[in-house]
């Protein structure tokens, strides 16, 4: 029955409150006395969590069955217990090697400041190629390259954001709102381009934000500046104290007078909405920041 079938393609192991196909067998398990899987790191690789899942099942009378190994998972005696906890042990230990092998990866390019995964608005990601032993042109990595429209974008951004306009109301120029149009031809030469890849189709006022906060646009290129963490059964996102920034001058896209301008305007903002201080905010609005 295919309304039977669970799957969580995709998804880390260590995620437990976010996969919805194990979220949804769950709230089935009345209907069905047993579960089919193809191993026991299936059902998850993070140890006290997959513990309380295994046992969530077998209180509801479901027997487990691996169909690699042809054996059945049992889970009442102490013994039973204790081998599925070693199990889940070196489930997780895996899941924390293979993740760091691929940081490991990454780090490695990112040192050099290579393109380590992901697309970032205002660059291209380029195909670089090298020679095999045998003569034949294989791909060696992905770089990154200035995409001249998209760069001229970003400087509109920081221009506006450096003469005090706010982040909705440059979303909105973006967006070609009608109320806008005095910031849209003085930053954007009239223009409407097209959103970031990722998103909504329009430009918000949070991805306006993220791309005057990105300091790749000075022609330093991050890696590390956020970690995925477990908590409470679930993955977050984090920001490191620490992270790594590679030189790229060939990839600036803002000087470093516009960037530094930006920051400050950014910084007082905060400390304004945050703590009310004399902060200067330029604003068409009298009570901004207040109301």
């Amino acid at each position: 029955d295919e309304s039977h079938v669970y799957v969580d393609d995709d998804v880390s192991g260590a995620e437990f409150k976010n996969r919805p196909g194990l979220l949804r067998l769950l709230n089935h398990l009345k209907e069905f006395n047993v579960v089919v899987m193809s191993e026991f790191s299936r059902l998850g690789r993070e140890q006290s969590n997959t513990a309380i899942v295994l046992a969530q099942i077998h209180a509801a009378g479901a027997r487990v069955f691996f169909y690699l190994t042809d054996e059945e998972l049992r889970y009442e005696s102490a013994i039973e217990k204790f081998m599925v906890s070693a199990a889940a042990f070196a489930a997780e230990l895996e899941r924390e090697k293979a993740s760091q092998r691929a940081r490991d990866a990454a780090l490695k390019r990112a040192k050099e400041g290579r393109n380590f995964g992901g697309r970032v608005y205002g660059y291209d990601n380029v195909p670089v190629y090298g020679t095999a032993v045998n003569g034949q042109e294989v791909r060696t990595h992905t770089d990154y390259r200035i995409n001249p429209d998209e760069a001229d974008v970003v400087r509109g951004i920081f221009r506006a954001g450096a003469d005090g306009r706010g982040l909705t109301a440059i979303a909105k120029a973006l967006n070609g709102d009608p109320g806008y149009q005095d910031i849209a031809a003085r930053y954007f030469a009239g223009r409407r381009p097209p959103p970031p890849r990722k998103g909504t189709g329009s430009w918000a006022p949070s991805s306006i934000r993220e791309i005057l906060h990105r300091p790749r646009y000075t022609g330093k290129v991050p890696f590390g500046e956020h970690r995925k963490v477990l908590r409470a059964g679930s993955t977050a996102r984090v920001r490191a104290a620490t992270y790594l920034l590679t030189d790229r001058p060939d990839l600036r896209i803002v000087h470093d007078d516009l960037w530094r301008a930006v920051q400050t305007r950014l910084a007082g903002l905060k400390a304004h909405y945050s703590h009310f201080t004399t902060a200067r905010v330029e604003s068409k609005y009298m009570l901004s920041g207040l109301m």
